[in-house]
């Protein structure tokens, strides 16, 4: 009897031991000195119908960034060198078809990028926690003034000001957080393991005002990779006014779904490939006075939507790489 006892505590310390070797403890850990190159592709098929006329847009949009890690503080926020390595857009609609690709590209550029390309070799500073929550990013005052430049607005300051407005939609300090905020997985900065699930919330203001709500699922954690699932669901987000001039507001009432699936170095936190797929739909509102009476017009608008990542490790800021595999 006493041999099967003793039997029986040695299985249990066997599984107590693989129980505890399957968990980790799951944060960002930021090495100072460190490179990463990131290439994230976004692909969108937009349609919305107005006045009995259907728009329907595709367009995929490729950033290759190069994070350097400059500093860690006391609280294990991160201060990151983002750098623009290579861009790429190829967009196909209404108004004709348009591909370009810096890593291919030869000549003068288009007209239609010129903007765009001002960004390559370009930098702005980004702070990310261990939550790998995108905190702050600057620099982006500088990028946009290049890329008015770059339109040759001469000293047109309604156009001007306009395309400014514009820019700072799409590449100013919050626009950018809240794109890097998708890249990164939001960790619960605790030990779990294969099967453990924890939640986040992320509230978006621009391009598409949503509040997305993702709960993060870990399927499968060994020899030192972790496989982590996103699902979410996507809600309007009634704080946001796309347009507010007297006399005329609009807004979206948008809601939707998205699931994904990450590849992580279950270590450091670091995403190794990465694939989202998020599907939006809803109404876009706009109200107004016409000669005296509220009048209010709305048209529907549905969005797919596809994220690719895949990154690598480049060893340390010395090495060099300027090439897109």
């Amino acid at each position: 009897m006493k041999k099967f006892i003793a039997v029986g505590i040695m299985i249990f310390c066997v599984l107590i031991t693989g129980c505890s070797r399957s968990k980790t403890f799951l944060s960002m850990e930021f090495q100072p000195g460190a490179a990463y190159r990131y290439t994230v592709s976004t692909t969108q098929d937009l349609a919305q119908s107005m006045m009995g006329e259907t728009l329907e847009m595709t367009q995929t949009l490729t950033w290759v960034y190069v994070f350097q890690i400059m500093d860690v503080d006391d609280n294990s926020v991160a201060t990151i060198n983002i750098i623009f390595d290579e861009i790429g857009l190829e967009s196909q609609g209404p108004f004709g078809q348009m591909v370009y690709r810096s890593w291919e590209h030869e000549g003068e550029v288009p007209q239609s990028v010129r903007a765009f390309t001002t960004l390559l070799d370009k930098h702005v500073t980004m702070k990310v926690s261990s939550e790998g929550r995108v905190m702050s990013i600057t620099g982006t005052d500088t990028i946009i003034n290049d890329m008015i430049a770059a339109l040759g607005l001469d000293s047109d300051t309604t156009m001007i000001e306009s395309a400014r407005r514009d820019l700072e939609n799409q590449f100013g300090s919050k626009a950018m957080i809240e794109n890097m905020g998708k890249i990164f997985p939001v960790y619960p900065l605790q030990s779990v393991g294969a099967g453990d699930a924890w939640g986040a919330e992320m509230r978006l203001s621009k391009g598409l005002p949503v509040i997305v709500h993702s709960t993060w699922h870990i399927s499968d954690l060994q020899n030192g990779m972790m496989t982590l699932d996103a699902y979410g669901i996507i809600a309007p987000n009634s704080d946001v006014l796309f347009m507010n001039v007297p006399g005329a507001r609009m807004h979206y009432k948008l809601h939707g779904h998205k699931r994904g699936r990450y590849t992580i170095d279950s270590k450091t936190g670091w995403i190794i490939t990465g694939e989202i797929q998020q599907y939006t739909e809803g109404v876009a509102v706009i109200t107004g006075l016409i000669n005296g009476q509220a009048q209010s017009a709305q048209w529907p608008l549905h969005v797919t939507e596809k994220i690719q990542i895949e990154t690598r490790e480049l060893g340390s800021m010395d090495e060099e790489d300027s090439t897109t595999e």
